[in-house]
């Protein structure tokens, strides 16, 4: 019954629904307090709190959103001070990262593949020799999975300890064992492809501010379905819509501004978490070969010049939807407030009321000779009195108790 159902509300370009603020028990230190849904697989996330002088705030996002959230961040010190510097673990290859520390970590499974990597270093070994503790200090020569070689310094003579044996190396040179701890806490930061990030903010100035941190993150769309139930011998039907909310997110929206947008703003994917590295032609000797001719980088894209959109076709753009809510008109549109805070815990989805009230409707007879043969099929059309646009979704149609059929909107 998909085509039985004709409906004035087609799509809408711009449209907002926003629910009520409330404060946040974020993971963050800067609360999350407003997340924008858009219909472009993006969501945007407002960060606001109290910070006290010159200090740090920390916010943890997940390594793979990394991208979008490092193009698109924007930090406001809102009581003139000032954002320093933002830092975060670098998105190079872990392998190529760790293998920058003397000891390098990334394919260390094993105590013997850290230990081989220490040759001539001066180290203190435990080990257990028949079942009493001991201890040497002395030189590495070297180290395989059966055993590994020490010159003692006391003695002056070369040990054979087997692996099965030893408990714990410890670093006797200072150098070494500071490069050792800034690689293991390389390797933490690092983490799994599937872990957080901390995203450190530094900001100076005197006395209680407010800091806002705004970035996007991939999301899912969110979406609109509808129920239409008719009465006999009425009129009109009553029309209920819902939008459906998912968060995919690694923490909970506890008491935010959750505002849906039904617009689509040009969004790409962008590189911008791994370093880049410029690739240059190598030196040849001009006595044996001309030299590789550099490419001329590629002119830029010449400047879209946009034409002013008149107010009445503007006005064809503006939509929301909500039920029982004062409406508030803004620049971008239309913005509708829900009574009640919303909270959507992590891995979770809900859905909340847009549109619930009667709206005149007209039976009708639909008929199409391709795919109807000799019967024609019961079809309604809706007059959207809501004052304002809906999204498109889908509709389930309700006579009475009864269920009837599918429909669109």
């Amino acid at each position: 019954m998909k085509k039985n159902l004709v409906a004035l509300a087609c799509l809408i370009l711009l449209g907002v629904v926003a629910l009520p603020a409330q404060p946040s028990r974020s993971e963050s230190n800067l609360p999350l307090r407003e997340v924008t849904l858009f219909t472009s697989g993006v969501a945007e996330f407002l960060h606001r709190g109290t910070v006290e002088g010159s200090g740090e705030v920390t916010l943890t996002v997940p390594a793979q959103q990394m991208d979008d959230v490092l193009r698109s961040i924007t930090l406001l010190d809102l009581n003139g001070g000032a954002v320093e510097v933002v830092s975060y673990p670098g998105g190079e290859d872990p392998s190529r990262q760790l293998g920058r520390f003397p000891v390098n970590l990334a394919e260390a499974h094993r105590l013997h593949h850290v230990l081989r990597q220490l040759r001539g270093m001066a180290v203190e070994v435990r080990y257990e020799r028949e079942g009493r503790p001991s201890t040497v200090t002395g030189t590495l020569v070297g180290a395989d999975s059966e055993a590994l070689l020490v010159v003692s310094h006391r003695e002056r003579a070369l040990q054979e300890l087997p692996m099965e044996a030893v408990a714990s190396v410890r670093f006797t040179d200072e150098d070494a064992h500071s490069e050792f701890e800034r690689a293991l806490s390389a390797l933490e930061d690092l983490g799994s492809p599937s872990e957080q990030r901390a995203i450190v903010v530094k900001h100076t100035g005197s006395g209680p501010r407010t800091l806002e941190v705004r970035y996007l993150m991939e999301s899912p769309q969110w979406h609109v379905s509808y129920r239409a139930v008719l009465q006999p011998r009425d009129t009109s039907v009553l029309l209920q819509g819902w939008a459906h909310l998912d968060n995919t997110h690694n923490a909970d929206w506890e008491g935010v501004t959750v505002t849906l947008v039904s617009a689509q703003p040009v969004t790409y994917r962008h590189q911008v978490w791994q370093p880049r590295y410029v690739v240059r032609p190598p030196w040849r000797d001009a006595g044996t070969s001309t030299l590789t001719r550099v490419p001329s980088p590629a002119p830029a894209p010449a400047m879209i010049q946009a034409e002013s959109m008149s107010r009445s076709a503007a006005d064809s753009f503006i939509s929301s939807v909500t039920p029982t809510a004062t409406a508030q008109e803004l620049m971008t549109g239309m913005a509708f407030t829900l009574p009640e805070p919303v909270t959507v815990r992590r891995g979770s989805s809900i859905m909340v009321p847009l549109v619930n009230q009667s709206v005149p409707a007209q039976l009708l007879r639909f008929y199409d000779p391709r795919v109807d043969g000799e019967q024609p099929r019961a079809a309604i059309r809706l007059t959207n009195n809501t004052g304002r646009q809906l999204p498109p979704g889908p509709v389930t149609v309700y006579e009475g108790g009864r269920y009837v059929g599918d429909g669109g909107l």
